[in-house]
C-alpha cells in the first residue's frame, strides 16, 4: 500500500521530496507534466499490491478481488474493473499526469490489446507483498511472478516493434513499485505468520532483503528509472483501527512502527543501489508522513470522516466484504478512505497538490507558488529522467566548474605526491569509492568536495564528471581543468604551522599558489577570455580550521587564549580569501569546522573514561565558527560583486551524532576502522580490520565522516545544507521553499520573559508592562499590545518566518480563540527568569505558572482537537525559551542574590532550566529552542548603570552573561543526549546582537548605545511611558527602550539564527 509525498519534515534529497510531482494527477488535464522534445517517457510499468492492482486478481481464485459493485462507481461508465477503488488508482493518475494515456490496464486483462503494451501495463496484484508467504496466505501474484510476467512482456513488447525499439521502451520507461503494507498488517500481525520466527527488526530485514533483490531483478532485465514507495502508517487505516486500536479505535501504533522500521532500513538500501548501479535512477519514496498528516488533520482537506470506510461500516469491510448488499455512504468525497484498506480517489488526486502547498504555504504565498509550480515540476521529472542538457537549458547551470582548497574534509588525493605520513592512499580506504580504490581521500568513498560536485553534476550545473580530481594527480587531463580540481590537503590548516607540523603538507599559501599556476594552464587550453569567465563563475569550497584547532592549538599547545588565537586564524582566512578575490574568484562557500569535540579521536583524547563528548574542543570550534561567520559577512562588503557564503556543518553534523538512529546509523562514538578510537591516515591500514558497513557509522576513521554521513549533512533536514544546494537547482526562491519549516512545526509556544512575550503581562497586576504609547508604534496598527517593542518580538518573527502565523497571541489575551491554540501561543512574561524570586520581584508569571498555563493549555486542546491530535500538536510543535535575563541584569545585581558568588548563581540557573527542560518533555515537547541572554553589559541600561562616564559596555555583565550562556549550552546539550527523541538545541542571540553592536553600519544601524525610547539612557515600561516622545525612525537604533532591541534589530538576529 503507497500514496504520494509531501515536503514533509524529513527532507531526505530535494529529488525524493519533489519526485511526489510524478505520482499524483494534480488537475485534470491530461498531460500536465510537459517533457521536452529529448525526454521520453514510452510507458510506466507498475508492481506491487492493491494501490497499483488495476485488475490482475480478476481472474485468479482468491477472495481478494474487487470487479463488483460497490467499486468503480465513480470509475469510467460506473463500471467495477478491479481496482480496489471507487475511481482510478494512483498508476492510472500516473500516466494520466504524464500524457501516456487514461489509465493503465492490468497485464492479465484478457482486452489488452499490442498498443497497450507498448505504453505500459500494470503487474500489480492486490494483496500481494515482499514476503513470499504473503501472497500465498491471500492467494494472490507474488512479487516473483509479477516478474515473471514481466519477462514475457518484455518479449511481446521484442514481437511488437522489434529488439532495438523494445530495448529503448524498456531502459527508457517509468517503474513504480508499491508493496509492503500488506506483509506488516495481514502476514505479520493479524495471521501471526511469522511471529514465532522473527520479531519486528528480523522481519522487515526480511522483507528489505526480498524488497532489494526485486530491484535488482528489475535492474537486470532492463528497467532504469524504478521508484520504490515507502510503506504508509498502516496501523491509521480503518480495519487496522478495529483490529488493533482498542476500543476508541485509534491508530495501531506498533503497526506504525513496523512500517517506520521498514522504510528507513528501505530509504537506506535504495540509495545504496542507486549508487552501485550504473545509468539506474532508484528512488525511494516517503509516503508515511504524508498520509499520517492527511489522517491527523483530514478536516483541513475538506473531509469529514477518516476512521471508517465509505462501504458498509466502514470498519471492516474490504474486498468481497464490500459487495452489492453494502450500502455505500452518498459522497465519497467526504471520506478519507473508500474501504477498510483503501483511500478514496479523492484522496490521491488531491494529496499531492495539497502537499507541496502545505511546504510552500508556510513561507511562499499562493501566488509564488503558482509561478514556481510548472518550473518545479518540470526540474523534478528532468532529474529522474536524467536529462542534463535539458536542464541546463531551463538555466539550472550556475558553475562551469568547482574548486577545492583546504583540508582532508575536501582532499581528494594531493597528499597522495608529497613527502608526508598524512596519507591514505592505501587500503582499508577507499573501499566504497568507485572500483573500491583507495585514492588518497580520506574515506570510505566521496569525500564531501566529491559529494558537492555529484550534486551539481547531476543538476547540469557541472560539465563531464562527477568526482572532483586532485591538481596533483598525474593523470589530470586538460578536460578536468576546465570544470575545475581540487587543491585541498589532508593535514593542512589556516595557520602555517598546522602544514608544517603535520610534516610537508600544502600549506594555504601554497594551495594558492597552485591555483595561480593551474590559472596559466587553464588560459592555455581554453584562452584568457575562456579562463576569466570560468574563475569569475566558478564555485569555490574551503574547509580549514579542523586541524588548527583540534591539532595544533590543543595538541600543540599553543601558548595564548583560544580566542586571540581565532582572531589570527580569521585574519589568515580574510588574507586567503582576499588571494582568491584577486585572482578572479568570486562565489566562495566557507565550510564551518566539524564539531570537534566529538570526532573518536577527540573522544578518546578529551572524552574521559566514558568517551563522551570533549565540549571544551566543541565550544572552541564554536568560537572559531562564529568568527567566521561574521567575518565573511563584513569581508564580502568589501569586496565588490563577491558571493562568501557560510556554511554550518557543525551543527547537522552534531544533531547526527547527537540523533544516530533517528538519522539511520548505528555507531556515531567510534570509527568504522580498527578500533574505532584512534585510527587515523597511516594506523588505519590494511593490517587492521574494518566494520562491515560503513553506512552505519557516523565516521569512517578516527578524524573522518564516512560517506554516508557527508551525504545525510547534505540531504538531510538540515536546512541550511539544503537551502543552498536548492539554491544551487532553483534559484533564491524556490531556496527559500526548501529551507523553510516545510510543514515540521504545527505550532510555535514561547516561554520565558519580555524577549517572547507577546501581552500577558497587560493581565498581571504588575507594573512590568508595556501596553501603552510609544510601545507598538510600529506593530500592525500602530498600537501597543504589551510587546517590550515598536513591532514585533522574536516569537513573532520565528513563527512569521516559519509560516505557523504572522503573530503569536498571549496565552491570557481574553479574546484568545481556541483555533489560536492550535497553531501555538505565547505562556512568556515580561520581568520573569529562571529565579522565582525574579518573577515575585517583578509581578511576573514565573516558570513554573508558566508551565500550570501550559498544562492548562494541553487540556484545552484536547478538549477542542481531541487526544490523537493534540499530541501530534505537542510532540511536534517548536518551543522556544528566553530566561536569564533578568536573573542576571536585575536580581544578581540587587542585594536579593548578590552575596552569592557568580558561578554558583548561574549554576543554580542553570539546573532551574533544565528543570523547567524536563517539565516540558515529560508534557511532550520534543523540539525545543533554548535562547542565550543579550549581551547585557551592552544594553542601553546596563552602559548606563555599568559602563562609567563613557557608558561603554560593562564588561563584567557581559562576562556573566557568557558564563551562563556557556553553562546553559552545555546543559542543554546534555539533555539532548539524554531525553530520547528530544531535538534541544541552544540557540546563540548574544554573539548575533554583539555583532551588530559592534558593526552596527554593516547592518544598517546608526545608534547602538541609546534606546529610541525618551534620552534612551533608562527609560523603560513606565518610565518610556512618561518619556518626552520617542526617536523619528526606531529602525535606526539597535535598541527601542533601555532594555530591549527594536523590531528591525530582532528581524536581524532571528535571520541569522534561521536557515537561509
Amino acid at each position: 500500500m503507497g500514496f504520494p509525498r509531501r515536503n514533509s519534515s524529513k527532507i531526505t534529497t530535494l529529488l525524493t521530496v519533489h519526485m511526489m510531482l510524478l505520482l499524483s494527477a494534480c488537475n485534470r488535464t491530461k498531460g500536465v507534466v510537459k517533457l521536452p522534445g529529448n525526454v521520453s517517457v514510452p510507458a510506466v510499468i507498475a508492481f506491487g499490491d492493491s494501490i497499483m492492482d488495476t485488475g490482475n486478481n480478476n481472474d485468479i481464485k482468491t477472495l481478494v478481488k474487487c470487479n463488483f459493485p460497490p467499486y468503480g462507481k465513480d470509475f469510467q461508465g460506473g463500471i467495477p474493473t478491479g481496482r480496489f477503488c471507487n475511481g482510478k488508482v494512483p498508476s492510472d493518475l500516473l500516466v494520466e499526469e504524464l500524457g501516456v494515456k487514461k489509465f493503465l490496464p492490468a497485464y492479465r486483462d484478457p482486452n489488452l490489446k499490442p498498443s497497450d503494451l507498448l505504453s505500459g501495463v500494470c503487474f500489480a496484484s492486490g494483496a500481494s507483498g515482499y514476503d513470499p508467504l504473503t501472497p500465498k496466505i491471500a492467494s494472490v501474484i507474488p512479487m516473483s511472478d509479477q516478474l515473471d510476467m514481466f519477462r514475457e512482456y518484455i518479449g511481446k513488447v521484442k514481437g511488437i516493434v522489434g529488439e532495438e525499439r523494445a530495448k529503448f521502451i524498456i531502459s527508457n520507461s517509468l517503474y513504480v513499485v508499491v508493496a509492503g503494507s500488506d506483509d506488516i498488517a495481514n502476514t505479520y500481525f493479524v495471521a501471526h505468520a511469522r511471529q514465532l520466527q522473527y520479531d519486528i527488526p528480523a522481519y522487515t530485514d526480511l522483507m528489505l532483503n526480498s524488497a532489494s533483490n526485486f530491484v535488482k531483478e528489475l535492474y537486470k532485465v532492463g528497467a532504469r528509472r524504478i521508484a520504490v514507495l515507502s510503506a504508509p502508517p498502516i496501523g491509521c487505516v480503518p480495519s487496522q483501527r478495529t483490529l488493533a486500536g482498542g476500543i476508541v479505535r485509534e491508530c495501531a501504533e506498533k503497526y506504525n512502527d513496523a512500517a517506520k522500521l521498514f522504510n528507513s532500513k528501505l530509504s537506506k538500501e535504495l540509495d545504496s543501489l542507486n549508487r552501485n548501479s550504473p545509468n539506474s535512477r532508484i528512488v525511494y519514496i516517503d509516503v508515511y508522513n504524508p498520509l499520517l498528516d492527511i489522517i491527523l488533520n483530514y478536516q483541513n482537506y475538506g473531509y469529514k470522516v477518516v476512521d471508517r470506510g465509505c462501504c458498509g461500516t466502514g470498519n471492516l469491510e474490504v474486498a468481497v466484504l464490500c459487495n452489492p448488499l453494502d450500502a455505500t455512504c452518498p459522497n465519497p468525497q467526504e471520506y478519507v478512505f473508500w474501504d477498510s484498506y483503501h483511500p478514496t480517489e479523492g484522496v490521491y488526486r488531491i494529496l499531492i497538490t495539497q502537499l507541496i502547498a502545505e511546504g510552500e504555504r508556510r513561507r511562499v504565498r499562493v501566488k509564488m507558488y503558482e509561478m514556481l509550480r510548472e518550473r518545479v515540476v518540470r526540474f523534478i521529472v528532468l532529474v529522474l529522467l536524467g536529462s542534463k542538457v535539458a536542464m541546463r537549458a531551463e538555466g539550472v547551470g550556475q558553475y562551469p566548474a568547482l574548486f577545492a582548497f583546504g583540508d582532508s574534509i575536501l582532499d581528494t588525493g594531493n597528499n597522495n605526491l608529497l613527502a608526508t605520513v598524512t596519507k591514505s592512499n592505501f587500503p582499508p580506504y577507499g573501499r566504497d569509492f568507485n572500483g573500491g580504490r583507495p585514492t588518497g581521500r580520506f574515506g570510505n568513498g566521496r569525500v564531501l568536495s566529491d559529494i558537492i560536485e555529484l550534486v551539481l553534476y547531476e543538476a547540469g550545473a557541472l560539465g563531464i564528471k562527477d568526482i572532483l580530481p586532485a591538481y596533483l594527480d598525474p593523470s589530470l587531463s586538460n578536460e578536468d581543468l576546465v570544470t575545475g580540481v581540487c587543491f585541498a590537503s589532508a593535514g593542512s590548516g589556516l595557520d602555517d604551522a598546522t602544514a608544517r607540523a603535520q610534516g610537508g603538507v600544502l600549506t594555504m599559501s601554497a594551495q594558492l599558489e597552485n591555483f595561480r599556476a593551474y590559472i596559466g594552464r587553464l588560459k592555455s587550453v581554453v584562452g584568457e577570455a575562456g579562463a576569466n569567465s570560468i574563475i569569475s563563475n566558478a564555485l569555490f569550497l574551503i574547509s580549514a580550521g579542523n586541524n588548527d584547532v583540534a591539532f595544533t592549538f590543543n595538541t600543540l599547545k599553543i601558548a595564548m587564549p583560544f580566542p586571540l588565537y581565532t582572531n589570527q586564524l580569521i585574519g589568515w582566512n580574510n588574507a586567503f580569501l582576499q588571494g582568491l578575490y584577486q585572482l578572479g574568484a568570486r562565489k566562495v562557500w566557507a565550510l564551518s569546522t566539524l564539531p570537534l569535540g566529538c570526532l573518536p579521536a577527540g573522544r578518546t583524547t578529551a572524552g574521559g573514561p566514558l568517551r563522551v563528548c570533549a565540549e571544551a574542543a566543541n565550544g572552541e570550534a564554536r568560537i572559531f565558527n562564529a568568527q567566521l561567520a561574521s567575518s565573511l559577512q563584513s569581508l564580502q562588503s568589501t569586496l565588490p560583486g563577491s558571493s562568501l557564503r557560510f556554511i554550518d556543518v557543525f551543527t547537522p553534523f552534531l544533531n547526527i551524532i547527537q540523533n544516530p538512529v533517528a538519522s539511520g546509523f548505528v555507531n556515531a562514538a567510534n570509527g568504522c576502522c580498527g578500533t574505532g578510537t584512534y585510527e587515523v591516515a597511516e594506523t588505519c591500514n590494511m593490517l587492521v580490520p574494518s566494520c562491515p558497513n560503513p553506512a552505519s557509522y557516523v565516521f569512517w576513521d578516527a578524524a573522518h565522516p564516512s560517506q554516508a554521513a557527508y551525504e545525510r549533512v547534505l540531504f538531510c533536514d538540515c536546512e541550511k545544507m539544503v537551502s543552498v544546494v536548492a539554491l544551487v537547482f532553483l534559484g533564491t526562491m524556490f531556496a527559500l521553499v526548501a529551507a523553510t519549516n516545510g510543514g515540521q512545526y504545527p505550532a510555535l509556544f514561547a516561554f520565558g520573559d519580555s524577549i517572547l512575550d507577546t501581552g500577558n503581562n497587560n493581565h498581571l497586576a504588575t507594573l512590568t508592562k508595556s501596553n501603552f504609547p510609544p510601545y507598538g508604534r510600529d506593530f500592525i496598527g500602530g498600537k501597543p499590545t504589551g510587546r517590550f517593542c515598536d513591532g514585533k518580538v522574536p516569537s513573532d518573527l520565528i513563527a512569521g518566518d516559519l509560516g505557523i502565523k504572522g503573530t503569536l497571541p498571549a496565552y491570557l489575551d481574553p479574546n484568545l480563540r481556541n483555533e489560536d491554540l492550535s497553531t501555538g501561543v505565547s505562556f512568556a512574561s515580561g520581568g520573569t527568569g529562571n529565579d522565582d524570586l525574579t518573577a515575585q520581584t517583578q509581578g511576573a508569571l514565573s516558570l513554573s505558572t508558566q508551565m500550570k498555563n501550559f498544562q492548562e493549555c494541553i487540556g484545552r486542546l484536547r478538549a477542542f482537537m481531541g487526544e490523537e491530535r493534540a499530541k501530534y500538536i505537542i510532540s511536534n510543535s517548536l518551543y522556544l525559551l528566553s530566561s536569564g535575563n533578568n536573573d542576571i541584569a536585575l536580581t544578581y545585581s540587587s542585594p536579593l542574590r548578590s552575596t552569592i558568588p557568580f558561578p554558583l548563581y548561574a549554576s543554580q540557573l542553570v539546573g532551574w532550566a533544565s528543570d523547567f527542560l524536563k517539565q516540558l518533555y515529560d508534557a511532550g515537547a520534543r523540539k525545543v529552542w533554548v535562547l542565550s541572554t543579550l549581551p547585557l553589559g551592552c544594553l542601553p541600561g546596563g552602559r548606563t548603570v555599568a559602563g562609567g562616564p563613557l557608558r561603554l559596555c560593562s564588561d563584567t555583565v557581559n562576562r556573566e552573561a557568557q558564563l551562563f550562556n556557556d553553562q546553559l549550552a552545555s546543559a542543554v546539550n546534555s539533555l539532548q543526549g539524554t531525553l530520547s527523541g528530544s531535538a534541544f538545541q541552544f540557540i546563540d542571540i548574544y554573539a548575533a546582537l554583539l555583532n551588530i553592536i559592534q558593526n552596527p553600519f554593516s547592518s544598517g544601524f546608526l545608534n547602538v548605545a541609546n534606546g529610541c525610547c525618551g534620552t534612551g539612557l533608562v527609560e523603560i515600561g513606565e518610565t518610556c511611558k512618561l518619556a518626552l516622545g520617542s526617536c523619528p525612525n526606531p529602525a535606526a537604533y539597535v535598541f527601542w527602550d533601555a532594555g530591549h532591541p527594536t523590531q528591525r534589530a530582532y528581524e536581524v538576529i532571528v535571520s541569522s539564527i534561521l536557515p537561509k
